[in-house]
């Protein structure tokens, strides 16, 4: 318990990092998705467009 007590601002530090980082983690992954649908969009809409010119 006394390493807890010593080394709060260590702790606290820490905490906050591994906060950004997974808020960072959730916006590339929606990022991600959001990549991926365009991609499955583009796939689907790029036939349909290329054949009609």
């Amino acid at each position: 318990m006394d390493w807890f007590a010593d080394n709060w601002p260590m702790l606290l530090v820490a905490l906050g990092i591994f906060i950004l980082l997974s808020g960072l983690v959730r916006r590339l992954a929606k990022l991600a998705f959001l990549g991926v649908a365009l991609g499955v969009f583009g796939l689907v809409v790029w036939p349909m467009v290329s054949g009609s010119l």
